[in-house]
């Protein structure tokens, strides 16, 4: 797993960077999120976020980051809509947008609102270029609001789109037990 690199990344961090070095801070923050330390890698990202706020990658990760602490639903619709807001600027990222709507649709099912989910990800399941991610969180959001046979659908569909991340294989394996007759 991402464990030990986490851990090698702090390392070289703790060796090696600058402490006002973006790139350090950045990799510092990515390294503290995948090891669960979420205080310390959202104060990294925010602070990137104030040195340079064209920037949207530290946007798009702390959007993430805070999409996955159920308890932290309201800063990150606020950090959606800012991302949202600086993608609407610049020019259209697909990857980031998609990244904006995952996250919505990841804080509506943890606060058990599969309606809203499947809104959020409506738009990115229609285009035949959508991630894996959007499609499996689309059918864990249908099996929610009742709709196994949706759900069995996208997630066969799903299937054939990439190769799965953890977050993803995480969710494959839960839908298949829940689909499972």
């Amino acid at each position: 797993g991402p464990g030990p690199d986490a851990n090698a990344a702090l390392a070289l961090v703790d060796e090696f960077a600058e402490p006002d070095n973006q790139t350090w801070m950045w990799i510092e923050a990515r390294a503290a999120a995948i090891q669960g330390q979420h205080d310390r890698a959202e104060q990294l990202l925010r602070e990137l976020i104030t040195q340079d706020p064209e920037a949207t990658a530290p946007l798009a990760a702390l959007v993430d980051l805070l999409a996955d602490q159920p308890n932290r639903a309201d800063d990150a619709e606020e950090a959606i809509r800012q991302l949202r807001s600086a993608l609407f600027e610049q020019d259209q990222n697909t990857s980031l947008i998609q990244l904006a709507a995952r996250a919505e649709a990841r804080i509506h099912l943890a606060s058990n609102k599969p309606d809203l989910a499947i809104s959020a990800l409506r738009p990115l399941a229609e285009n035949p270029d959508a991630d894996l991610e959007s499609r499996v969180l689309l059918a864990k959001a249908h099996l929610e609001s009742g709709n196994l046979n949706e759900a069995s659908k996208i997630l066969d569909e799903a299937r054939t789109t990439g190769i799965p991340d953890a977050r993803s294989k995480a969710l494959i394996r839960e839908l298949e037990a829940a689909l499972s007759p």
